[in-house]
């Protein structure tokens, strides 16, 4: 019926979300990491040293983003948070010195919490509690295309366009596809629990009746 092609969509438009989110903020930077550590003066440990220090502070803002999920639903910081990476990824982009380029990547790291795993697989159990592990499984499938994806889309935007421009690009992508998709799901995760709450009133008031 018309739930389970929702339920199905969700996890095909999360899966999506989750390949770009993927390959926006960890495996572009594998690829870029020579023209960005040879444009800033940097060692390529350098450099990794920026990413690890974003990685850090994505893990210690992840436990406050679980606890944001279950106030004000994971689908509607998905949206927020898909906008937030598009900032992050422009200034990243547009950084004119090393200093200012590893803010935005510690802060694309921090913003990653609310677009990532996490926050996906609570929305798709918010969405559909009944199955939402089962859809997780197959969410995982679907983002494990990212590193195939990434790794040649990347490296040729790279080559054509520099590194630049490839951010700037996976920005525009986030706002574009990402940030809508989210929002598609964050009405669907309203009408589902509007939907749960009629239900539960319902029965509510049918135990009353039957007492």
């Amino acid at each position: 019926g018309h739930g389970v092609s929702r339920a199905a969509r969700t996890v095909w438009l999360l899966g999506l979300t989750q390949i770009i989110g993927f390959g926006a903020v960890y495996y572009c930077f594998a690829i870029l990491a020579k023209d960005i550590s040879h444009e800033f003066g940097w060692s390529q440990a350098q450099f990794f040293g920026c990413v690890s220090l974003g990685l850090a502070a994505g893990g210690l803002t992840a436990s406050f983003a679980g606890q944001a999920f279950d106030r004000y639903g994971a689908a509607n910081l998905m949206t927020v948070g898909s906008i937030l990476m598009s900032v992050a990824l422009v200034g990243a982009a547009w950084a004119p010195n090393g200093v200012l380029f590893a803010i935005a990547l510690v802060v694309a790291n921090i913003v990653s919490t609310l677009v990532l795993y996490d926050a996906a697989f609570t929305s798709l159990v918010q969405l559909s509690p009944l199955d939402g592990s089962r859809r997780i499984v197959y969410l995982t499938l679907i983002a494990g295309f990212a590193s195939s994806i990434f790794w040649p889309l990347t490296t040729t935007l790279n080559e054509n366009f520099g590194w630049r421009t490839t951010l700037l690009m996976f920005a525009v992508v986030n706002m574009l596809v990402c940030a809508p998709a989210h929002a598609l799901l964050s009405k669907w995760s309203r009408e589902a629990k509007a939907k749960g709450d009629k239900f539960v009133a319902a029965n509510s008031n049918e135990k009353q009746g039957s007492l």
